[in-house]
Formats: structure tokens, C-alpha cells, sequence
């Protein structure tokens, strides 16, 4: 049983995650709005940045010029208010517009081209579409009141995703024997990702137990359905942890950056960047 890294990441965890809650649940005083959209806009910054960085260690080189500020304006395009046919298209036309963007960057360079264009689309798809997701379900412009309360949705993804990666953690290193995936993350075991996908499961119905204060009545889903999608988000967060995992190891470096008690900013969000997607679709945004 080893948990020589708790020390340094857990006042950390608990400090950076009531911030995220507070700002979440005043997201709709004008002034936290903004600081919320400055805050996530620079999260998607830093992601791409880390991206690019460990890209480079591979010797795959990339533009942080180029990347992101299509990262930022890929997120902001699920801000569009969705008004009409073309405008609620505005997040499919940004990705093709990344797609031609990234392309005419590496007329100048034939030689590795195509690799660079491929691994650039995908830090864009990969970083800051699940990022402008995240910002429409805060704040959702939708007339659907079962999604009108973004923020209680928002702390409802985070807080299940997250419990996933707290009880494998803890349950991985006190009960576990069989490594999920030992070229990966030697630290992840089977029994730990079970544990964890059941805890985000119990934390789901917990949330159904409430939702009745934030959520209509009339649109509420049943039982069944919020312990369904507190599994699934479970389960999909640890193929986004593994993921990670997998661009770190293949670029031969051990965190995504150097931040204290954190690690770097990849490493703090994986499980949500394949989440949120699943979340996003699921609830019909």
C-alpha cells in the first residue's frame, strides 16, 4: 500500500475542488461568469500547450500559435446561442474550419506533414471540444428545463467522473491485485476501476435522491437511468484517464507538466475529456 504522492496532491484536490463548486453554483452572477470564461478559456490554453510540449518530446513539432487560438475559439463556439439551423451548426463548422486552418499551416513543410496535421485536429477535438461542451452545459440556452439548471449539471459530471478516479485510487492501492492496463498506468488495477465505477454509480443515485430541488419534476429520469449514466460516465472517464496515459507514455514523459500537487493540467482533466462528451450527447444538448 503506497500512497507517497497523497500528501502533495490531496490539499490541492480538496482546495482546487471546492473552488470549482463555489464558482460553479455563483456561475450566474454576472462577474463569476466572466472570471468562469476566463478561467476555462485559459484551461484550454494550458491543455494545448502540454499537448504540443509532450508532442514535441516525440519530435512531432506543433504551433502553440496556431493550436490555441483555435482551441479558445473551438470552445467558444458552443457559447453561439443556438438560434435557428446555421447558428446551432456553428461548433461543426469550427471543427471543419480547424481542419482547413491546421492544413494550409503545413504548406511550409512537406516532410512530416501529414502526421502533424492529424495529431493537431486531434488536440483540438481532443481538448477544447469536450472544454466548449462543458461551457454549454454551465451555461446550456436552452428552453428544455430539464437542462436549464447548467450548474447543478456541471457539479453532477464533475463530481461523478471524479469519484471514479478517488475509489479506484484508493481501492486500487488497499485491494488490488490484477493490473487493469501495466503498460499504461502500472498503478490502475481491475479491482480499484470496478470499485470506482460502482462509488460514481452510488454517487448518481445519490444526486437522483435530490435532483427533484434543481430539476422539474415532470423531466426527471428514473432510477434506473441516473445509476445507467453515473456507470457509463464511470467507465468512459477511465478510457479518457488510460488515453492520457497512453499519449504520455508513447512521448516518454511521466506528467503532462510540472504544476505542484497537480501534475499538469491534461493530467487534472483526462477522465472529463472523454466524459463530458458522452454526458453531453446522452442528455440531448
Amino acid at each position: 500500500m503506497k500512497f507517497s504522492d497523497l500528501k502533495a496532491r490531496l490539499p490541492v484536490a480538496l482546495g482546487s475542488g471546492l473552488g470549482v463548486v463555489l464558482l460553479i453554483l455563483f456561475s450566474h452572477v454576472v462577474y463569476v461568469h466572466i472570471a468562469l470564461s476566463a478561467i476555462i478559456l485559459a484551461m484550454v490554453g494550458v491543455a494545448i500547450w502540454e499537448y504540443v510540449a509532450m508532442l514535441a518530446k516525440k519530435g512531432v513539432i506543433l504551433s502553440n500559435w496556431v493550436l490555441i487560438p483555435l482551441g479558445i475559439v473551438m470552445t467558444l463556439a458552443f457559447y453561439v446561442p443556438p438560434i435557428g439551423p446555421y447558428l446551432a451548426r456553428v461548433p461543426v463548422l469550427m471543427i471543419v474550419f480547424s481542419a482547413f486552418v491546421i492544413a494550409l499551416s503545413q504548406f511550409h513543410r512537406v516532410e512530416g506533414g501529414v502526421v502533424r496535421i492529424g495529431v493537431s485536429f486531434l488536440g483540438i477535438c481532443y481538448v477544447a471540444v469536450p472544454f466548449g461542451m462543458i461551457y454549454r452545459i454551465l451555461y446550456p440556452m436552452t428552453q428544455r428545463s430539464l437542462l436549464s439548471n447548467g450548474a447543478f449539471w456541471l457539479v453532477y459530471l464533475v463530481a461523478v467522473t471524479k469519484t471514479t478516479d478517488i475509489f479506484a485510487y484508493f481501492t486500487g492501492h488497499l485491494f488490488g491485485k490484477r493490473k487493469l492496463a501495466p503498460g499504461l498506468s502500472p498503478g490502475k488495477t481491475i479491482e480499484g476501476t470496478l470499485f470506482g465505477v460502482l462509488a460514481s454509480g452510488v454517487l448518481s443515485v445519490i444526486f437522483y435522491l435530490f435532483s427533484h430541488l434543481f430539476v422539474a419534476a415532470s423531466d426527471n429520469f428514473p432510477l434506473w437511468a441516473w445509476a445507467a449514466l453515473g456507470i457509463a460516465l464511470g467507465l468512459v472517464g477511465q478510457l479518457g484517464d488510460l488515453s492520457e496515459s497512453l499519449i504520455k507514455r508513447d512521448c516518454g514523459v511521466k506528467d503532462s507538466n510540472s504544476l505542484p500537487g497537480v501534475g499538469g493540467m491534461l493530467d487534472l482533466v483526462d477522465s472529463l475529456l472523454f466524459a463530458t462528451p458522452l454526458f453531453y450527447f446522452a442528455m440531448g444538448y
